[in-house]
């Protein structure tokens, strides 16, 4: 085929782009930059490792679930010049609480990010250079597609566990068809479902009320279906108090499960609906389809040498957990009239912003290390361990040696015979 002897027609204006397009194109600039930064620098070829992967696709479930790694950076770097020039502190005295809370959070999960990136081949990304924004670019994209990955993994899971519950609750064994919940159809969710709904209202409303549950699935302007991220399925059941919010709150056994799905592992999930009274233990593994064989991959804790819940964890397991049983398919920051965002940071406040007693903070704390690392308090003693240990050896030894020195003389070494009295 011979190549076109005249001039090419002028390309077509494009119109405008839908969110669904733009986002395919951000996607398609980072991948591009991360390619080009690759044949630029050698160095950054090395980083795909199963370590380095861990850690960077837990950016956001640990570090920060929205806010982009420049922000943290340039919070973070404000925060140093002001511990430096207390002058520039009393520029920023103006600031509303929550723009005040918002540097301090970033300042926080900036730290964690750190910590996360220093174990990686990214430890330099602070250094400038050219390559800096298409690297932050290329983390930013693996890290969200960690979180889409756990969207995947719990659509069908949870659905499952709401099943199993409402098949075990079930009078005579016969189940009502609408009750259960599609794994796969995300449709049928939401508010409009009764099992769904029940678990996204907010604890303030009576949802077995038929009334009150009509107006909310109505879309009532007097009952607003977000009216606060107070919902039932952040709650233990038997704790929920609508006059004391915080009682039982973040305290969920389904949470517990989407936790424990994410962090260690689908087979450390907790098969039991009361955790409140019931010491931590593991249910048996499911038989898979490797006849037998154990499996051969690490969970995340594991991997990234997690031993304990953090803040930001158990925000990001609030946000999968209400992500998944809601209508919407395709992940948003702020969608159909919900924040993900605002409950990221509602929860971290919660434990950060200095307004809970720090007593109660740290009883919640144990109470999640508790059921999600049992038995690191024991493995976390191993120099005490050591010490009992040799003394338990040391005394076991000497009582043998003075049993066998009293067994050969007739009386122990360290005892004088009494004087004998005729009388």
């Amino acid at each position: 085929m011979s190549s076109p002897s005249g001039p090419l027609p002028p390309p077509t204006p494009e119109g405008p782009l839908t969110p669904n397009e733009q986002s395919l194109k951000r996607a398609l600039e980072a991948a591009i930059a991360e390619n080009n930064a690759l044949k630029q620098n050698p160095k950054m070829r090395r980083i795909g490792t199963t370590k380095d992967c861990s850690y960077i696709h837990c950016i956001r479930k640990l570090a920060s679930l929205y806010v982009g790694i420049r922000a943290l950076i340039n919070d973070w770097d404000l925060y140093q010049l002001e511990s430096q020039d207390p002058n520039l502190a009393k520029l920023r005295e103006t600031d509303t609480p929550g723009q005040k809370r918002s540097h301090d959070r970033n300042v926080e999960s900036f730290k964690i990010l750190w910590a996360l990136l220093s174990s990686t081949e990214y430890r330099d990304l602070l250094e400038d250079s050219e390559t800096m924004v298409a690297r932050m670019k290329a983390l930013e994209l693996k890290a969200d597609g960690a979180r889409g990955d756990d969207i995947g993994k719990l659509k069908p899971e949870i659905a499952n566990w709401l099943n199993d519950e409402t098949i075990a609750a079930a009078a005579d064994g016969l189940v009502d068809p609408k009750l259960l919940v599609s794994p796969m159809d995300k449709a049928c969710r939401g508010f409009q479902h009764p099992v769904t709904g029940r678990l996204l209202c907010s604890i303030i409303y009576d949802w077995d009320d038929p009334e009150v549950r009509k107006k909310i699935q109505d879309a009532d302007p007097n009952y607003p279906r977000y009216v606060n991220y107070f919902v039932r399925a952040f709650y233990d059941p038997k704790l929920i108090d609508p006059t004391n919010v915080e009682q039982g709150f973040l305290m969920s056994p389904l949470l517990v499960k989407v936790f424990q799905f994410i962090f260690t592992s689908p087979h450390s999930v907790l098969a039991t609906e009361n955790i409140e009274n019931q010491e931590p233990t593991f249910s048996t593994p499911r038989k898979g389809k490797s006849k037998g064989r154990p499996p051969t991959r690490k969970c995340v804790s594991n991997l990234i040498g997690m031993t304990s819940v953090t803040v930001r964890s158990i925000a990001y397991a609030c946000v999968q957990l209400h992500f998944t049983l809601n209508v919407l398919d395709s992940y948003n920051h702020e969608g159909d009239g919900f924040s993900y965002a605002g409950l990221w940071d509602t929860i971290i406040d919660y434990f950060e912003d200095g307004t809970k007693d720090e007593e109660e903070v740290k009883a919640l704390y144990k109470w999640w290390n508790h059921r999600i690392f049992p038995l690191h308090g024991q493995a976390s003693n191993g120099s005490k361990n050591i010490a009992a240990s040799k003394s338990t050896l040391e005394e076991q030894r000497k009582a043998r040696a003075l049993a066998a020195l009293t067994a050969a003389n007739g009386t122990p070494p360290s005892q004088t015979p009494a004087p004998f009295n005729a009388s």
